[in-house]
């Protein structure tokens, strides 16, 4: 896809909310466990990380630059699994295979 996600435990949400209004992001709620907004044409989610998957990612989360900053990122073996259980039913097997393996 081309859009970001970040995972978000769920105790910061509203710290988080708070700072991405300060920065005028538009937000807008889409589902139970998910946030919406588009910053300079790029789509972000911004779901939700609670105690039954989510916190765990973001716990085994490691640090990588990106650009000037120090970022968060899923590591491969939670990638795949959070590709897993995205809901893909629309896209065959193989092209959901082709998704996995460009995370290498």
């Amino acid at each position: 896809t081309v859009d970001i996600d970040f995972y978000v435990l769920v105790d910061d949400l509203e710290s988080v909310k708070a700072i991405l209004s300060e920065k005028d992001w538009f937000l807008r709620e889409a589902g139970d466990y998910q946030l919406k907004a588009k910053v300079r044409g790029i789509p972000i989610d911004i779901l939700y990380a609670d105690h039954y998957i989510g916190r765990d990612v973001v716990e085994r989360a490691v640090e990588m630059k990106l650009g000037e900053a120090i970022v968060r990122v899923a590591t491969p073996e939670d990638l795949i699994i959070l590709k897993t259980l995205a809901d893909r039913s629309y896209r065959s097997p193989r092209s959901r295979r082709r998704s996995v393996r460009r995370i290498y």
